[in-house]
């Protein structure tokens, strides 16, 4: 049903569902982890471009709207 929804083959499907998480997908999951750790250090009072800055002197790389988009996905 769900198939025939959104036309697309079952073999597709299934095919898509079995592929492991792509290099950018673990990477944003590893950042937004830390995110959340930075924005519990800071009581939740902390934006984007702080947190950026944070990010940056810890030694992570990506830029200020990934940082952004990372954090509203947070929730």
């Amino acid at each position: 049903m769900m198939c025939r929804l959104l036309k697309v083959s079952v073999s597709a499907y299934y095919d898509w569902v079995g592929r492991p998480a792509s290099a950018r997908q673990v990477d944003n999951e590893r950042l937004l982890e830390r995110i959340r750790e930075v924005h519990a250090d800071s009581q939740g009072a902390i934006g984007a471009p702080r947190m950026h800055e944070d990010l940056s002197d810890g030694g992570e790389t990506g830029s200020q709207n990934r940082t952004a988009r990372l954090m509203t996905t947070q929730s």
